[in-house]
């Protein structure tokens, strides 16, 4: 097989992965609140925000989460809350920070958080040193499940030779009253009853 060949396989799998439901980058664009077949499909709500940061090193500009699926390991997901590019104009679901509300849409079953990745103004990428342990959650078909709300926490200071070092890493909180007030907002077709309260944990990870 060419390497064109090659290259187009690899873009029509993706493709056709992607309308099975969990592949690829999820932005503000990839809100939904379909679930026109409730038999076969779950909604995942969770909100993400950046931190404030007036240093030029360590300054937020993208955080994004990888998810998987045990049951289709070829189907990953990495959820990413960016600031701003030539591309997408900032903005921000929420007042006094920056972040947004994500709801999508995937096959009921297991999946889980896997890892993280935070970009700084530099183009520096503050990830993980080791695999992380999974943190596992599920989704019922016909349900909306909420994973909480998701910020970084950023610490500036220096070392004992003066060096500017900056410590980061993920935190997760119960949000939900002002996360499920803009999501039946947004999709005034859900109802609450239909949620399931599953915030993750991420304490694994500290």
């Amino acid at each position: 097989m060419s390497a064109l060949w090659r290259v187009l396989a690899i873009y029509l799998l993706c493709v056709s992965t992607a309308s099975a439901g969990l592949f690829g980058v999820l932005n503000k664009s990839d809100v939904t609140c379909d679930m026109k077949d409730d038999s076969k499909f779950g909604l995942v709500v969770l909100s993400g925000s950046l931190p404030d940061s007036n240093t030029p090193y360590g300054a937020p500009v993208s955080v994004s989460y990888v998810f998987s699926s045990p049951s289709s390991p070829l189907m990953g997901m990495s959820m990413q809350i960016q600031r701003g590019s030539l591309f997408k104009k900032p903005r921000s679901d929420f007042a006094g920070e920056y972040g947004e509300l994500l709801v999508f849409r995937v096959k009921p079953g297991d999946y889980s958080l896997d890892t993280w990745n935070y970009r700084d103004l530099g183009a520096n990428d503050h990830k993980p040193s080791e695999t992380l342990k999974k943190i596992p959650f599920q989704v019922a078909a016909g349900r909306v499940t909420y994973l909480g709300s998701f910020k970084p926490k950023l610490i500036s200071g220096r070392n004992m030779l003066g060096t500017s070092l900056v410590s980061i890493w993920p935190t997760s909180v119960d949000n939900s009253q002002r996360d499920l007030s803009l999501l039946f907002q947004t999709c005034p077709q859900l109802d609450i009853m239909q949620v399931d309260m599953s915030p993750l944990d991420l304490g694994p990870w500290q």
